[in-house]
């Protein structure tokens, strides 16, 4: 049965959601009892609160002002106040509770002070918590943002130097996106999508407006808590200004470069299309038919011819020109004669790592690196007679086998063989398979000498000369007549080689804006032909031919040279103060 005490506190909490507790003017607890919602903030029934001192449960730090107020309160009929303490639970735990009393000492229904006590446990936790995170937030150097319905209530140091507001004028603004002046809607709408639940972190790119007007591209990092309308989010603000400014300046080397690729594709297919091969004489027309026969049919091909000749540009112009060249893709390349006899076959078909000593790791040799395209093979008459065996078995099988592997692995490859060799000779000789002889020759290509081709030396010049201008940015005008006689004459024994050679060094020689003459040659051009005749006409000694001889080589030299003796002992070959005694020596006039 309810006592008549119960009874009179039952009726104070009935519409109330806080404890009631009714104490006396000393702090003695009279009444107690928990609120229709809840089990009492402290856990302990009436009976055994009835006539303890509210300050047995008070937290000792606390009693000072508990007791001040309980003081106060005493003194001032019908006042209230409100104050905040810890008290001691049941289970022996402090409780933060916020305390509304009230005096009706002198109310004869009541005769006491009525406590309203309110568990705020919780919130006082979590403000602290709050406080500690907000706290490190502050002490971090990274810029960070606290958002609660789109408002700013909390920017660190590090985003109030990034934005240049205070926080004070940050938390004034209605909306934080005020101050985004690009991509604002979409990360409204990402930020709306959050608070949905349906993502709990995103980066987003956005461009954020200084208060002094300037605008920085900014990277958000946000997180959100609770999917809830009024949860705060976190956001983590990264100026990305000089990394887009960055991004930029690559993507426009990128486009330079893709330019520069697409120009140097261009160059590449001028350069090996048939109109970039220069000559009309019978030899090379020979030459134009083997080369389209090679293109169409795709058949391993053998170039022979002297040194110097233009094989090396001819297995180009057939690689570019057919399928496996269309999307510019280079050939592979092997020049035999300079990989040493030891590494030849690893070089050409890979090897497995321990296969010999110093092969550390596996490695893919040149026809796996060449599948789907073109392996030129540069003096094949230089390779050793172990490794023509192995190339012979990938001719035949289009398949190789690393070095220290079992296992063969298909090879989809067209070979170019190129030699200035004689092959034949070469077989007679022992030197070269017979049978590797005939896989290479499926198709042969026999190119020309210069001098088996003469008319097509002064195409050729021009050519030289264009490329030899354009490289040193200096515009000439062509050759002089005595120019053309000689290059007509030269027997050309280094071929295309040394005519290009040789036209690059008169170009450098020939003043800006002049012809090209005979006397910017080499001096071992310009002084043989013309001596020849001269000599024979005169009649001259062996001793008197050779003076004759030395004297228009130096004399030449130097004429080359505007008579600078460092430049023309350099074209002579000879140090300076033999070519100084020399002059003196033949009575040169320089």
């Amino acid at each position: 049965m309810q006592t008549h005490d119960e009874a009179r506190l039952r009726a104070l909490v009935q519409h109330s959601s806080s404890d009631i507790a009714v104490i006396d003017a000393t702090g003695r607890l009279l009444y107690a009892m928990p609120s229709a919602e809840g089990k009492g903030v402290i856990g302990y029934a009436l009976l055994d609160l009835q006539g303890r001192d509210v300050t047995e449960l008070t937290h000792p730090s606390d009693l000072p002002r508990v007791r001040a107020a309980l003081a106060q309160l005493a003194s001032s009929p019908d006042a209230t106040l409100t104050l905040q303490t810890r008290v001691r639970h049941r289970d022996g735990a402090y409780r933060h509770v916020e305390v509304v009393a009230s005096n009706h000492l002198t109310d004869p229904s009541i005769e006491g002070i009525v406590l309203n006590l309110q568990d705020i446990t919780d919130s006082i936790t979590a403000e602290h918590r709050q406080d500690i995170f907000l706290g490190m937030l502050g002490d971090l150097d990274v810029s960070t943002v606290v958002l609660q319905r789109d408002r700013f209530i909390h920017a660190n140091p590090a985003f109030c130097r990034l934005s240049g507001y205070a926080e004070e004028a940050l938390q004034e603004i209605e909306s934080a996106f005020d101050i985004i002046v690009a991509g604002a809607s979409e990360l409204r709408r990402q930020l709306a999508r959050r608070m949905r639940g349906h993502v709990t972190k995103a980066v987003h790119e956005c461009t954020l407006r200084r208060e002094d007007g300037q605008d920085l591209d900014i990277e958000v990092t946000f997180r959100a808590g609770d999917a809830e309308e009024d949860a705060q989010i976190v956001g983590i603000v990264q100026d990305i200004t000089e990394r887009k400014e960055r991004e930029a300046s690559l993507r426009a080397r990128a486009e330079a470069l893709e330019t520069q690729v697409g120009d140097l594709q261009r160059a590449v297919a001028r350069k090996y299309d048939f109109e970039g091969i220069v000559g009309k004489s019978p030899a090379m027309k020979r030459v134009y038919t083997q080369m389209e026969a090679a293109i169409d049919s795709g058949l391993t091909v053998l170039i022979t011819g002297p040194t110097g000749a233009g094989k090396e540009l001819i297995a180009k112009a057939i690689h570019y020109n057919s399928p496996r060249g269309v999307d510019q893709r280079p050939p592979t390349q092997l020049n035999c004669g300079a990989v040493p006899r030891d590494l030849i076959a690893s070089t050409l078909f890979g090897h497995r790592r321990g296969a010999f000593t110093g092969a550390d790791r596996d490695a893919v040799g040149l026809f796996e690196a060449a599948s789907g395209g073109t392996l030129i093979l540069d003096e094949i008459g230089e390779m050793a007679m172990d490794a023509q065996i192995n190339l012979l078995r990938v001719l035949e099988e289009r398949a190789v086998l690393r070095l220290g592997e079992t296992t063969t692995r298909d090879v989809d490859v067209r070979v170019i063989a190129i030699t200035n060799r004689d092959l034949p000779a070469e077989i007679g000789a022992g030197r070269f398979r017979e049978d590797l002889y005939y896989r290479l020759r499926v198709l042969a290509i026999q190119m020309p000498s210069l001098a088996d081709r003469r008319e097509d030396i002064p195409k050729l010049a021009e050519r030289f000369l264009a490329e030899a201008c354009e490289a040193m940015t200096k515009a000439l005008v062509g050759f002089t007549s005595e120019a053309v006689e000689l290059l007509d004459h030269h027997p050309w024994p280094g071929n295309i080689r040394e005519l290009q050679n040789a036209v690059h060094s008169a170009a450098a020689f020939a003043p800006a804006g002049g012809a090209v003459d005979r006397r910017h040659f080499p001096a071992e051009m310009t002084s043989g032909v013309a001596l020849t005749s001269e000599l024979k006409a005169l009649g001259l000694s062996y001793k008197d031919s050779v003076a004759l001889y030395r004297r228009r080589l130096v004399e030449d030299a130097l004429r080359a040279c505007d008579g600078n003796r460092t430049r023309a002992a350099g074209m002579l070959s000879m140090q300076r103060t033999n070519l100084v005694r020399l002059v003196r020596e033949l009575g040169v006039s320089d």
